[in-house]
Formats: C-alpha cells, structure tokens, sequence
C-alpha cells in the first residue's frame, strides 16, 4: 500500500497516507517489545488496484538444476479468456497498472534482467569448468566494475542528514 500510494500521491512517501503506513508498520514491527499493536483501524482507506508497472508481475528468478540463477516467466492470466483462473478471483481482475514516472518506474523499465542473468548464467557454467572465483565474488567484482564512475563519497553527509 505505501508503495502504491507513495508512487500516485505528489509528495510521494511525505504524503499524509504513506506517513500513517509507515508508523504502522513501525508500531506492528515494535510490538515485541511495547506490547501495544499496531491500529489497523487507522489504516488509510483508499483503492489499490491501479498499481505502477514496477509492481507488476514478470519474470522470476529460479535455480537451475545446476543452481545457478535465471528468469522463468510467470504464466499472466488473460481476463478475457473464460478458463482462465483470474476470473474466480474478483479482486485480481480488478488490477490494473500504469506507468510510473517516479524514480522506481524509471528504474524498473531500465534494467534489462535477462541480459543480466544470461551474463551471470555464462559466467556461473564458466566457473563450474574453471573452478575459479565464486558467484559471490563475480558479483561484488561485477558491481566494483560497474560503479567505479559513481561519484558517491560527497554525497555521504547529505545522505546521513536524509536519514536522521
């Protein structure tokens, strides 16, 4: 729901809605230790059936019987077709998603994931032949590699401002 909302709200996670979300979340995640819960009375009414793209269904990542990583497609239900199972679900036909143009949206639609896994597919059977580095460390190679031009050091004040 925050993500939702935080997404189609103008002030994004500053808006009202997702301001209430987040402190129930923090009330349910602090009952342990308050032992008061967290009021689901008090969550934001409001639909949630037009979600971003980003939340859309996709791929999903599965192991191989290698155990290496790669996408498989998740079978989409077709609302017009009469077999299909959406159609006993009457809150799943009622789904429907836009295109986010915030940050996460535009993240979402630049990441090209089976180029991503295919790389890290090729580069797991190499290892297996090679018996060299392992995934983890292609990995942390990979994003060294990829992030050497990120000018992020001057931001860290900033960043530690944002947080607090």
């Amino acid at each position: 729901m925050h993500k939702i909302r935080a997404d189609l709200k103008p002030l994004g996670t500053k808006d009202d809605d997702c301001l209430k979300l987040a402190k129930l979340a923090s009330d349910a995640v602090d009952f342990s230790k308050s032992g008061e819960p967290a009021d689901m009375t008090a969550v934001p009414r409001g639909s949630d059936h037009i979600r971003p793209d980003f939340m859309a269904p996709g791929h999903t990542m599965v192991l191989n019987e290698l155990g290496a990583t790669e996408l498989a497609d998740l079978e989409k239900d077709d609302i017009d077709d009469p077999d299909s199972l959406s159609i006993l679900d009457p809150d799943k036909t009622k789904i429907r998603y836009y295109r986010s143009h915030k940050v996460l949206g535009h993240l979402y639609r630049n990441i090209d994931e089976k180029s991503f896994f295919n790389r890290m597919k090729n580069n797991f059977e190499a290892q297996r032949s090679w018996g060299s580095e392992s995934l983890v460390q292609q990995l942390e190679r990979y994003i060294d590699r990829e992030t050497v031009s990120v000018q992020w050091a001057h931001h860290r004040q900033f960043a530690e401002d944002l947080r607090e």
